[in-house]
C-alpha cells in the first residue's frame, strides 16, 4: 500500500483513536457508561511464586484507590494439579470480590477441557459473565480450549460456548489468559492460532459487543489490535525473566478504559 500524507493522516489518526481505549460504539449509543474501577493481576505460579503473589496480595488489599473487584488472568499455579491450584487458592484470599481465570499452567493447553472440573471444584466456573454496572457486561473464558494443541473438537465446543455467553450483544470486557497472539521471546516469533481461529473468536467477540480483551500469558506488558478489537496484555506477578511483579488498576469513567501499572 503507497502512504502518501493524507493515508498516514488516516492511519495516524486511526491509531491515536484506538490508543485512546474508546468503549464500545453500541454503549456511547445506549448512552449509558457505568462508571467502574477493578484490578487486574496475571501469572502467580503458586507456589514457585508464592513469595511475590503474598507481597502483591497484601499490596491489593492494602490498595489506597478505590475499586470494586480483583479479576486474576490465569496462571494461578505453577504446575497443573490440584495440590497447587489449592496452594494458590489458600495465598489468593482479597479483600474485595474476585474472579479467577484459568491459564495453561492451571488446565493446560492439550487437555483444557477435560481439567476444568478440577480447577472448577476449588475457584468457580472457567466460563462465566457477571454485569457489575448497569449496561456493562464482563466475560471470563479459558481461552486454552482455542489453542492448537487442544483440538479442532475442543476448539468447537469452545467457540459454541462462547457465542451463548456473548448471546445479547452489549458492551463487555473479556478476561482471558492466552489470546492465540504471535508471542516474541528469546527474539525469535512463535506463531500463535491459526487463523481460521483467530478470526472466528474474534468475529464472535465483536457480534457480542467485547470492546477490550485483557489478558495475560506472555509476561509482558504489551497491546495488540486483532480485527479491531484492542487486547492488554498484563504482566505478571511472578518474576521470571527478572520481572517486578505488577498488577494494574483499571477504570472505566465517562466512556473511556484507562489504567495504571502498579510495581511491588
Amino acid at each position: 500500500m503507497k502512504v502518501d500524507r493524507r493515508s498516514f493522516l488516516q492511519l495516524a489518526t486511526a491509531s491515536a483513536a484506538a490508543a485512546a481505549m474508546p468503549v464500545s460504539a453500541a454503549m456511547q449509543k445506549s448512552g449509558k457508561t457505568p462508571d467502574i474501577s477493578f484490578i487486574q493481576l496475571s501469572d502467580t505460579h503458586i507456589p514457585e511464586g508464592e513469595g511475590r503473589a503474598k507481597a502483591v496480595v497484601d499490596a491489593i488489599n492494602g490498595f489506597s484507590l478505590p475499586y470494586d473487584m480483583v479479576v486474576h488472568t490465569g496462571d494461578l499455579s505453577e504446575g497443573f494439579g490440584g495440590e497447587d491450584l489449592k496452594i494458590a487458592r489458600d495465598v489468593l484470599k482479597f479483600s474485595k470480590p474476585a474472579y479467577f481465570i484459568p491459564g495453561n499452567s492451571d488446565v493446560t493447553f492439550t487437555s483444557p477441557e477435560a481439567n476444568e472440573p478440577e480447577y472448577e471444584e476449588i475457584f468457580g466456573p472457567c466460563n462465566r459473565t457477571t454485569t457489575p454496572a448497569d449496561g456493562l457486561r464482563f466475560a471470563f473464558f479459558n481461552s486454552q480450549c482455542l489453542s492448537n494443541r487442544a483440538g479442532r473438537a475442543v476448539n468447537r465446543r469452545a467457540l459454541d460456548k462462547l457465542e451463548k455467553m456473548l448471546a445479547g450483544p452489549m458492551p463487555t470486557v473479556m478476561f482471558c489468559h492466552a489470546t492465540g497472539l504471535g508471542d516474541l521471546y528469546n527474539n525469535e516469533m512463535h506463531r500463535g492460532w491459526g487463523d481460521e481461529t483467530m478470526d472466528e473468536w474474534t468475529s464472535i467477540m465483536k457480534r457480542g459487543g467485547v470492546f477490550a480483551v485483557l489478558a495475560g500469558h506472555f509476561h509482558r506488558d504489551e497491546y495488540h489490535l486483532a480485527n479491531g478489537i484492542p487486547f492488554y496484555i498484563c504482566p505478571p506477578v511472578v518474576g521470571w525473566w527478572g520481572r517486578q511483579s505488577t498488577f494494574r488498576h483499571w477504570t472505566l469513567k465517562n466512556g473511556m478504559l484507562t489504567y495504571r501499572t502498579v510495581y511491588v
